[in-house]
């Protein structure tokens, strides 16, 4: 049997994912800043000497297009309200 490639909305979606966790990873050392809220929470958790789930600062793919669509926008990060 042929092993199947991966869809192209599935191979996205883990593009985006990764994307995210290693920002959060180059973050956690120091290397680059923080550009939205959710990454800025992130850091001071790290600052404050708690070890947060990368997990659970990693949004799903299309809040995660969001959200940067806003950023480059100019806009604020979208908020919960």
């Amino acid at each position: 049997m042929k092993h199947r490639r991966m869809a192209r909305a599935v191979l996205n979606d883990f593009v985006l994912r990764e994307v995210q966790r290693l920002r959060l990873v180059r973050i956690a050392r120091g290397e680059i800043e923080p550009n939205c809220e959710r990454e800025g929470f992130f850091q001071w958790s790290l600052l404050e000497g708690h070890r947060p789930k990368y997990a659970d600062f990693i949004l799903p793919p299309l809040l995660f297009s969001w959200e940067q669509a806003a950023i480059e926008m100019g806009e604020d990060a979208p908020s919960a309200s």
